[in-house]
């Protein structure tokens, strides 16, 4: 593209002074947005780019994963979210209106009940699940008070996936495996970020997690200290899953309580912080009744309307008492142990822990160095224990630091809220399970405009820039040398496929300098008819501040390798 048959939008009537409206105003300034009403903006050219350019990144990774693109309407008729019973419970954030025919709509700001009743209309064989469906469009959301530039807004860009299980096991999998999606995702855009585990409000289910980057004008408050995270509403630690890795796992062993003073001298047991207790539990469904095994740390306790979100389709739940586990296995229920022929789910605390001690349902013994998917079979990870930490760090005020965050993605195991009521419990006869995964394309802009800038403009990545490279030619109009070396390296990207700004225009090199920082583009190639005499042309990498000089007989190949 050249600037003559482009348009910028870039503006000199903005100031760039640090305070809260910065990122806002860069983005004004260097004509990525134009606000047309409170929490309304046209979208201009050099923003436009980049919102494509992270819908293909977006659409790349879930390509990989057999997702399938959809487009769903965003004006759905009321009823649907009537039967759902969001109608009302959502709150005066949806958007409704009437038609000619006095019927009420609403302008989507998600979509599960559209494709619950897209996929259970349909005659799928479950033997082809899980099935992932995603989209990629504006939503909408009747904000009272839009604020933060582009964080909290009225119209937005999202994408929104949704994927249908014949098992709460195949959820498990399918909801891991797009965890992983989004945390690539934001590394591979150099992103500092943190997830955790959060509440599923209104869009119903038993388990999400949200993903947050850093950020000074950010909405949600954490508070920070080595070893924690804790924001105002529920705790979580900042850790990495490492999904059950097998490094440094020992033999299992079997410990005789007998031995007791011999193995506290080894393993110091009273202040092991690796014991797990096992609860029995009866799950009963009209008049037929299973049992399941929950594992959690000793020092934390069931919550059971936990488990009655997990296992919803259940009319009730019985956790054996002492009493009843010794009348049935003749030994203590401090001795009952993950090594019975039922199903298993652990607390979600317990993902990353390794060499742990468990009953051995034996009376007296105990195993030592109990590894998942080696010594024992787990179903699934959920938020089972009643969370108390959060209470006692936030009153701790040593080492403890506040800071801000942007919430920008959220995903969710919706277990079968949806699919029961679009198909009386059932599609064709067997139980659907879904999870649903949003990501927010607007509010990543703004993190990025946040993370990348200097005092000159925006710096987008290389990977989802509005151009790879900006040439400058100084002179064009009075230099043939650079007019025809400019072209010919123009002429070479442009046959290549790679976004190029050459700036024609016959300004003063300082205002070519301005617009092409302000717009973000990361690396620059300058030529002057002075250093074209010497066989040389600039090459300035904006982002990782680095300059040289390349030979012009080098060039081609050097910017082909750069960018392929």
């Amino acid at each position: 593209m050249k600037t003559r048959k482009y348009s910028l939008f870039t503006s000199k009537n903005i100031s760039l002074d640090k305070n809260s409206n910065y990122i806002y105003n860069l983005m004004i300034k260097g004509g990525i947005i134009r606000k047309l009403s409170s929490g309304i903006y046209i979208w201009l050219p050099n923003g436009i780019k980049v919102i494509n350019n992270i819908i293909n990144l977006i659409r790349n990774y879930f390509d990989k994963i057999n997702a399938i693109e959809v487009n769903m309407p965003i004006i759905q008729p009321s009823y649907i979210w009537n039967k759902s019973g969001r109608l009302l419970e959502y709150g005066q954030e949806l958007f409704k209106f009437y038609d000619r025919n006095n019927k009420l709509f609403i302008i989507s700001p998600t979509h599960e009940e559209i494709i619950t009743k897209l996929i259970s209309d349909e005659n799928f064989n479950l033997n082809f699940y899980p099935k992932i469906f995603y989209q990629i469009q504006k939503k909408f959301r009747d904000e009272i008070r839009p604020k933060l530039g582009l964080i909290r807004l009225r119209e937005f860009f999202m994408k929104d996936a949704y994927s249908f299980h014949n098992s709460l096991e195949c959820l498990d999998k399918t909801y891991f495996k797009i965890f992983n999606v989004y945390k690539n995702i934001l590394s591979n855009l150099g992103l500092n970020f943190f997830y955790k585990k959060a509440n599923c409000g209104n869009i119903k289910g038993f388990l999400s997690h949200e993903f947050h980057i850093y950020s000074d004008i950010g909405e949600n408050k954490n508070f920070i200290s080595k070893k924690k995270i804790c924001n105002y509403s529920y705790f979580f630690k900042k850790r990495k899953i490492n999904y059950f890795s097998i490094r440094n796992n020992k033999r299992i062993k079997l410990f005789n309580i007998n031995n007791f003073k011999e193995f506290d001298k080894k393993y110091n047991f009273l202040k092991y912080k690796k014991i797990v207790k096992t609860y029995l539990v009866e799950l009963v469904n009209k008049k037929k009744s299973f049992f399941l095994l929950v594992l959690i740390p000793l020092n934390k306790k069931i919550e059971i309307f936990k488990l009655y979100k997990i296992y919803s389709y259940v009319n009730k739940i019985i956790i054996w008492n002492k009493n009843h586990i010794f009348s049935k296995f003749k030994f203590r229920s401090m001795f009952l142990g993950p090594f019975l022929n039922y199903k298993i789910i652990s607390d979600f605390s317990l993902i990353n822990t390794k060499n742990f001690i468990t009953g051995a349902n034996k009376e007296n013994f105990f195993y030592i160095n109990v590894n998942w998917f080696i010594n024992i079979n787990v179903s699934g990870f959920y938020d089972i224990c009643r969370n108390t930490n959060f209470f006692l760090f936030k009153n701790n005020k040593k080492n403890k630091k506040e800071t801000k965050s942007t919430e920008i993605a959220h995903i969710f195991k919706l277990g079968n809220y949806y699919s029961s009521i679009f198909h009386n419990n059932y599609f064709f006869n067997k139980k659907i399970f879904m999870g649903c995964y949003g990501i927010g394309i607007t509010r990543l802009i703004s993190c990025l405009v946040e993370n990348y800038h200097d005092n000159n403009g925006i710096i987008w990545p290389l990977l989802i820039s509005n151009f790879k490279l900006g040439i400058l030619p100084i002179n064009i109009g009075k230099s043939k040398l650079v007019h025809n070396i400019s072209m010919e390296i123009y002429n070479f990207l442009i046959k290549k496929n790679i976004d190029v700004l050459l700036d024609d225009r016959e300004l003063y090199i300082g205002e070519m300098f301005n617009d092409l920082n302000l717009i973000g583009i990361p690396n620059l190639l300058i030529l002057s008819e002075k250093n074209l005499l010497l066989g040389l042309v600039e090459f300035q990498d904006r982002l990782n501040k680095i300059q040289r000089f390349i030979y012009i007989n080098d060039i081609f190949n050097y910017l082909l390798n750069k960018y392929n």
